[in-house]
């Protein structure tokens, strides 16, 4: 796939970025050129029980305990979102989405690398979006040096001088050498690569820039719900056939550990899930709501051409889907697989 390249300190990343055109954020002692890619990204977010595979994890850094506000009833007005938020208000989605999975999952990563982070780290997260992951893991571990990679410049103003943001692709290649991070993340992309490329592009990519030692983690969602009524089914079969069509694995997120174990690099795979429950009135189960709204407006352009419908009609399926996911306390198993590369 690409030459092999001598392993290289976190601090000397930026000086061995493939040269090119590439656009990127300045951030801390980075200022070198990145080679021109492009990269797909989800904003969409999120399973409660665990199937861990390796050893017990490091702590990580945990959200404050639920409060009684999270679960008691509110009379907090829900706005649901429409077909432009994701767009026009993308910072926000994505942000508040984190918000969501750090209280559900009470953290930010389940490999155990609490400890390497603490005492400063590289940490490389694909698909990155506004980076809203990253600039929460920035703000608690200051001594590590964090990089985004994004197809989109959907990057904020305000960036820590430990956040450096890329344009990049991982189907083109990661404009990064060999060996370069102790921890990689990629969030949320199942729909944007094939079956194919999974197996033979994204994960081997993941891989070649993680240093011997170091660790990947990767989290996705299940396309089936659990608790749905007839027209969240409805929108769940569309799914399926939107991704059959692009020969995508419908099932990606119940198999990643097993795409990992397959890579003769990887070691101690471990694998946890979480559910995300989005019934009753408090504000935790109408973020879960919105956050799947987020989702399906995200890619409304493709799947109400597949399902025929116009965007008013999308828009009105969406709320019968909401109120639905509401009454029936509809669940989103969403999964973390995690492995360490094996030492040279």
């Amino acid at each position: 796939m690409n030459q092999e390249q001598p392993t290289v300190d976190s601090n000397d990343i930026g000086s061995n970025i493939r040269n090119s055109d590439k656009f990127f954020t300045d951030a801390g002692d980075i200022d070198n050129n990145i080679y021109n890619s492009s990269e797909a990204i989800d904003s969409f977010s999120p399973f409660s029980h665990s199937d861990n595979m390796s050893p017990t994890n490091e702590n990580s850094a945990a959200s404050p305990s639920p409060t009684e506000d999270d679960y008691s009833d509110d009379t907090v007005p829900e706005t649901l979102p429409q077909l432009n938020d994701v767009v026009e208000n993308n910072n926000e989605v994505e942000t508040l989405s984190q918000h969501l999975i750090k209280h559900i999952w009470n953290n930010n990563f389940s490999a155990p690398v609490g400890r390497t982070l603490e005492n400063g780290a590289t940490v490389l997260d694909v698909g990155c979006g506004t980076g809203a992951w990253l600039l929460d893991m920035a703000e608690t571990y200051s001594k590590s040096k964090f990089y985004g990679v994004d197809l989109l410049h959907a990057f904020g103003s305000q960036i820590p001088t430990n956040v450096t943001f890329v344009r990049g692709d991982i189907l083109a290649g990661l404009p990064f050498p060999d060996n370069s991070f102790d921890f990689v993340t990629q969030r949320f992309l199942s729909m944007r690569f094939s079956d194919d490329e999974w197996k033979t592009k994204v994960i081997n990519e993941l891989v070649r820039v993680t240093k011997p030692g170091g660790w990947i983690e990767l989290m996705e969602c299940d396309i089936e719900l659990v608790n749905c009524g007839n027209d969240t089914k409805r929108i769940i079969v569309a799914l399926q056939h939107y991704l059959h069509s692009k020969h995508a694995n419908e099932r990606l997120a119940q198999e990643l550990h097993e795409y990992l174990a397959a890579n003769d690099e990887l070691q101690q795979i471990g694998r946890e899930t979480r559910d995300i429950e989005s019934g009753g009135s408090t504000i935790i189960a109408q973020q879960a709501r919105n956050d799947y709204g987020n989702f399906l407006m995200s890619i409304r352009d493709d799947l109400a051409q597949s399902m025929r419908m116009s965007d008013i009609h999308y828009s009105a399926l969406w709320e019968v889907i909401h109120n639905e996911m509401k009454r029936l306390n509809t669940k989103r198993p969403t999964h973390r697989v995690f492995a360490q590369k094996k030492e040279l």
